[in-house]
Parts: structure tokens; C-alpha cells; sequence
């Protein structure tokens, strides 16, 4: 557990480590492996960090530079006494650039993520700085409660890709009900190229499911008694109806070639051989789809970033 010397830090588990592996049984029990389980514990907490930093996984480096450029601008846009909010927030490199580019703006800093693993490390980025902090073990779904915590006006962020994630609709009711009139919401998100579609995409896609995106992907069945070679990983690239119109869906599943047991700490999941387990899902919408999104959802879009070959996007967005 992080040790440092922050001004002030508040740590709140919403979620134990015992909650996690409890929630984990129920999902698997019904055919289901839900994202955010694939960042928790040591060893999730790891296989993310090495992914993040390999040279075949270009989503979150690409939107880093864009963030980075971004940057200037951004902070002139904000003004002062917000308190910054940022859920799955990962190792808190992004936000460590935006609270030293907006020093002294901020009142407040609230690193916000499932994995007790990236809290520290969003800790240790923000030593430096010395701010008051209240880090947050929680779901994204746990909004309500964190709510509780902040004081308003706050900057509600949720980067890396995050927003395409979840499902848009339920995202953004529950981002919305939670944020008040003076709040501002900034995320960033990898697009559906204008140049890429159909088959041309779905090469695409393929290209980025390396070896360690596998293993990212079904670490938490090894890492609970499942033999990696009797589990096969797929990616299917669909057509979903979404409410800014039809929108690329990118769905992971994970297959048992031979049968096997699941053990959490507090029970167990037996899989039969071509039983599936059904994995989170990664949407792909046009910039034009995200801003009919958040329209669709009373948000006042105050700037947009973008990068030259139109794949990624950074919004502020004024609850």
C-alpha cells in the first residue's frame, strides 16, 4: 500500500478485496467476465501496466499524446476551485499532467478505481504535488456514493478509453445524474476511423489482440486454477443499434476447449468443455455519434480535440 507523503490522503475501500472476488463468482456463475476484473489484484494490476507500455497496443499511447497536446488549451479553458474526480484512473499519469499544467486550481483530487494496485500508483504520480487527496477503491457504478464525497464544482473525468467501455446509454444517465450545473465532464475515446470500415476495420482490430492481450484478458481464470491451454479467447466485430445510431461493437468471449474449474475465495464455478463465458464489449462510434450522445443527454460541449488522422477524441463537456 502506498506510503508516501501527500499533503493529505484519505483512503475509502468501497469495494474489499473480499467484495471483488464474491462479485467476480456471481458474474461467472451467469456466463460472465465483466472489465473491470481484469484489472484487480497484483498480478491484473501488472499485465495492464506491461500492456500499457507495449509497442503493440497503441490505444492508450495514442490518446496520451493527444491528451498531452491538448493540454495548453485545456488548462486555459479551466478556471479555478474545482475539484478534480477522475474514475479508473489507473496509474494517474494523465491526471499528475493535468494538475501540474493547472496548478493551484484544483482544491481537491480524487483517484477513483477498482484496483487497490493503481490507486498506489496513482499515488506515487501525485507525490509531488502535494495535495489533498481522497483515493477511492469503487466501481464506476458505485457514482452515487462517491458523489457523496466531492464538493461541487468538480472536473469529472474518466480517461483512457474508458467511455468506450460501457454501454453509452447507461453510462452517461448515471454520469449525468450524478454531476450538477456548475460540474464539467473530460473524456477521451478511441473512434471509428472515417477511413477504416467493415472488413478493413475488422483487420484492424485483429492486429491489436497480441499475445499480451490474451493473457490480460484471461488472467483471471489462470490465476484461479484454469489451464491456459484449455481456454481458447475470441473477438467478434458486430453491428449494435446504440441511441446515435448504429455503432461497431467489438465482443470478447472466452471459450473452454476442455473443462474447467474456477476457484474464488469464496467458492467455485465449474465450466463444461464449449461452455462460454461472455467478456466485456468495446464500442466504436464517430465524433459526430459521441457529440449526438452527449446532446442526447443535456451536455453542453464546451471544446473538442482531436487527432490529425480523426481515431481519437478528447471532450470537455459541461454537465
Amino acid at each position: 500500500m502506498f506510503r508516501g507523503s501527500c499533503k493529505h490522503v484519505t483512503r475509502v475501500e468501497l469495494l474489499s478485496p473480499e467484495d471483488l472476488e464474491r462479485l467476480l463468482l456471481e458474474h461467472l456463475r451467469n456466463n460472465l467476465l465483466p472489465e473491470c476484473f481484469l484489472y484487480t489484484g497484483k498480478e491484473g494490476a501488472q499485465n495492464w501496466f506491461s500492456l500499457d507500455l507495449s509497442n503493440n497496443f497503441l490505444v492508450t499511447s495514442s490518446l496520451t499524446a493527444l491528451f498531452k497536446r491538448s493540454l495548453p488549451e485545456l488548462g486555459l479553458i479551466l478556471g479555478s476551485g474545482f475539484e478534480l474526480v477522475s474514475v479508473g484512473v489507473g496509474n494517474g499519469v494523465k491526471e499528475r499532467l493535468l494538475l501540474e499544467r493547472v496548478s493551484g486550481k484544483f482544491f481537491h483530487y480524487y483517484p477513483v478505481d477498482v484496483s487497490s494496485q493503481m490507486i498506489d500508483k496513482s499515488l506515487e504520480e501525485a507525490e509531488p504535488l502535494q495535495l489533498s487527496i481522497t483515493a477511492m477503491v469503487a466501481l464506476i457504478e458505485d457514482l452515487p456514493v462517491i458523489a457523496t464525497y466531492w464538493n461541487t464544482p468538480v472536473l469529472f473525468c474518466l480517461l483512457g478509453n474508458s467511455f468506450s467501455n460501457y454501454d453509452s446509454d447507461t453510462l452517461l444517465k448515471l454520469i449525468r445524474e450524478n454531476l450538477r450545473d456548475h460540474d464539467l465532464f473530460l473524456f477521451d475515446c478511441s473512434l471509428l476511423n472515417p477511413h477504416t470500415r467493415g472488413a478493413n476495420l475488422w483487420e484492424l482490430e485483429k492486429s491489436c489482440y497480441t499475445a499480451e492481450t490474451v493473457r490480460f484478458n484471461t488472467w483471471p481464470l489462470i490465476s484461479r486454477g484454469v489451464a491456459s491451454d484449455s481456454i481458447d479467447f475470441h473477438i467478434e466485430l458486430t453491428l449494435s443499434t446504440s441511441p446515435a445510431g448504429p455503432a461497431y461493437r467489438i465482443r470478447k468471449s472466452i471459450t473452454f476447449s476442455e473443462a474447467g474449474t474456477v476457484v474464488c475465495g469464496c467458492g467455485s464455478v465449474d465450466f463444461r468443455q464449449g461452455e462460454k463465458i461472455e467478456l466485456g464489449s468495446t464500442y466504436r462510434f464517430s465524433s459526430e455519434q459521441v457529440l449526438k450522445l452527449l446532446r442526447l443527454y443535456d451536455f453542453e460541449v464546451i471544446r473538442t480535440w482531436a487527432n490529425e488522422d480523426g481515431s481519437n477524441l478528447l471532450v470537455l463537456a459541461r454537465g
